[in-house]
């Protein structure tokens, strides 16, 4: 799930739900109009946020609806099609010959497109270089930082 999304999502709804207390307090519909003398468009759209907030199916600003989007377990990842020549090159379809190279996406490829920016590799380097620093360089911990 894309945490800066979520976040955004939070805020979003967060700065919703300050704005409905300060309209509340103030006495303003959005500007559309006083709550004395509603314009007939804050009539309609108060009426719409009644409907909304009496229906505890429908959250107001969809902040449930978006994480279930986010978060629906039954979509799959897409399927990477298999190849089944390896003697071709996955992107050109040009045979191999005697020096194929594999990717780390699974795909075998011709001189002209072994490098990943060429024949658009799926596969995250940085994410998996990040994850070996990681687990070659442990944090150094007080005890360790004492005894060097």
């Amino acid at each position: 799930m894309d945490r800066d999304l979520l976040y955004e999502v939070l805020r979003v709804y967060l700065e919703g739900e300050e704005m409905k207390a300060e309209f509340a307090r103030t006495g303003l519909t959005l500007g559309l109009g006083t709550m004395e003398e509603p314009s007939p468009a804050a009539t309609c759209r108060d009426r719409c946020w009644m409907r909304d907030t009496l229906n505890p199916d429908v959250p107001y600003f969809g902040f449930d609806k978006v994480v279930e989007r986010l978060h629906d377990p039954r979509k799959k990842p897409p399927q990477m099609p298999l190849q089944t020549n390896k003697r071709k090159c996955w992107f050109c379809k040009a045979r191999l010959g005697l020096t194929p190279v594999s990717c780390k996406c699974g795909y075998t490829f011709c001189q002209s497109h072994r490098y990943p920016e060429t024949h658009h590799c799926a596969f995250d380097y940085k994410r998996e270089n990040k994850r070996k620093l990681e687990l070659l360089n442990p944090a150094l911990r007080p005890d360790k930082l004492v005894r060097v």
